[in-house]
């Protein structure tokens, strides 16, 4: 006998079911309802799939192409630090010249070398800039005005660049969430039109197969002696 359990589970529950095919599967079986629903019986099911539909792969557009926004913002970020150490490296000889590398005011600068900027990662980023930035104010007549202003900007344009990377991300994370849940709406509502479906032709197994294309999401089945078996594979992804 079948085990029973299995007719109530979320069947398009599974990570071998990519969203392009969800995506196929879903539109073709929209579709066949509308084709069959002459009567208007498939109405309410045809309007809840279509709206689930919408919601997830809408939220799909979306989690894209905030994520394209994120790498842009990234490579802002990145573009910003690389100008920074270069900066640093082209004027470290300067501060050198006015002060002499073993001068406590150096030593200010670079208290642990030049090597400290050439290899900084974000996490001590921030920290590096305002330190030199801090740093050169305190000295501005000596290094000058232009040398003030030049790390300044730099300052500027961090802070604002990765304020706005990091809000980016949260939008994707947000979107993630989002994209998830609306996936799971989307399972359920093909889950249910499944039951209802059945429910409407009980016993034709022809009929109510004919509202759902197979080849895009296929069953593997045992061979067993009523010819129905148990889910052996789950829904595997089968077209390429």
């Amino acid at each position: 006998m079948i085990n029973l359990s299995t007719l109530f589970e979320n069947h398009f529950d599974s990570p071998k079911i990519s969203d392009d095919k969800l995506k196929v599967f879903s539109e073709d079986h929209i579709q066949r309802i509308i084709v069959n629903n002459e009567s208007g019986l498939f109405s309410t099911i045809e309007n809840d799939t279509v709206k689930a539909h919408t919601a997830y792969f809408g939220d799909i557009v979306s989690e894209s192409a905030n994520q394209a926004i994120q790498k842009s913002r990234t490579a802002s970020v990145d573009n910003i630090i690389a100008t920074f150490k270069a900066e640093v490296s082209r004027r470290e000889g300067h501060i050198r010249d006015l002060f002499g590398k073993e001068s406590p005011t150096y030593l200010e600068f670079f208290p642990l070398g030049i090597n400290e900027y050439s290899t900084a990662i974000k996490s001590n980023m921030e920290t590096l800039i305002n330190r030199l930035v801090t740093t050169a104010n305190r000295h501005a007549t000596e290094v000058g005005a232009d040398f003030v202003q030049a790390f300044t900007n730099i300052q500027t344009n961090y802070t604002s660049a990765r304020s706005t990377q990091l809000n980016k991300i949260g939008e994707v994370k947000a979107n993630k969430t989002t994209s998830k849940t609306t996936r799971t709406a989307l399972e359920i509502q093909l889950t249910k039109n499944l039951h209802y479906i059945g429910y409407t032709y009980p016993g034709d197994e022809e009929r109510c197969l004919s509202f759902f294309n197979q080849h895009v999401l296929h069953y593997n089945q045992s061979n067993t002696d009523d010819g129905k078996g148990g889910e052996t594979g789950g829904v595997t992804d089968t077209v390429k």
